[in-house]
């Protein structure tokens, strides 16, 4: 078996088209069918971001199992922020014994030290999908919602927003996607940006205010001309969640996923 009939076989071991296995790879359209005998290190490491799970060594040589084990296999790629820390939220008045670095759009950045920041950002619950999408812009809305924090180390300033997960949709059965509950600490993206590529390569997972509703999800693609972006769901029942198209002329705000925390018990 060649390395192009193994790269084909992993792909419809995952159930999904050669080019949204390019896609998500960062790989060019077509770049599958025109593997000769190997792969570049830069293609590959592409791959092996996208695709942990996968073996290089059956990838590359056709040795072992196309399938690292279990504890291998974890899902990393979604959240860059690998150090992030959750931490009980601080009881009124003790936030502020902590130095403020930055206040922006209801977002605090509080110097905890060895480089490491208390990020308290609004917390939207599950219940509060649908007034989030009405009070988004509204300041004295966002200053009513709970709050969230989440220690990182060296975060990107900006706005920040955290999300409870709802439903099902992004829930694979493996670490590292998104279960009913998780909170996903997002940072905004600002408008000016969605007319150049969005940066899907680099942050794979997305949270899209839209005029009906808040999607957590993973974008596939973006046609930057039409203003389009494909979403995927994690969830392998395709279905009840198959891919679909979202025009960025319905959304009103743009998250990147930076740190997931899972609810204490």
């Amino acid at each position: 078996m060649t390395v192009k009939e193994r790269v084909r076989r992993f792909i419809e071991h995952l159930g999904i088209s050669q080019r949204q296995f390019e896609s998500q790879s960062g790989l060019s359209n077509g770049y599958v069918g025109n593997i000769s005998n190997s792969i570049s290190h830069a293609k590959l490491e592409g791959i092996s971001r996208a695709f942990p799970q996968l073996s290089t060594s059956w990838l590359l040589l056709g040795e072992g199992e196309m399938l690292k084990t279990e504890s291998e296999s974890i899902i990393k790629r979604a959240l860059p922020e690998s150090s992030a820390i959750p931490i009980p939220m601080p009881q009124p008045g003790e936030e502020h014994e902590l130095e403020l670095i930055r206040k922006e759009d209801s977002t605090e950045f509080r110097l905890v030290g060895d480089g490491q920041y208390m990020i308290i950002c609004p917390l939207v619950e599950q219940s509060a999908y649908a007034g989030y999408v009405a009070g988004w812009a509204d300041p004295v809305y966002l200053e009513e919602l709970p709050r969230h924090s989440i220690v990182l180390s060296k975060p990107s300033i900006g706005v920040y927003r955290a999300f409870t997960v709802r439903g099902d949709s992004m829930d694979n059965g493996l670490r590292g996607s998104f279960a009913a509950g998780d909170i996903l600490t997002a940072r905004k993206l600002q408008h000016k940006y969605w007319r150049g590529k969005l940066h899907i390569h680099k942050y794979k997972f997305f949270v899209l205010v839209t005029v009906d509703g808040i999607q957590i999800k993973e974008i596939i693609d973006h046609r930057v001309e039409e203003g389009i972006v494909v979403c995927h769901s994690l969830n392998p029942d395709k279905e009840t969640y198959p891919d679909f198209e979202l025009s960025l002329a319905d959304v009103r705000e743009i998250y990147y996923v930076k740190a997931r925390t899972e609810p204490l018990d």
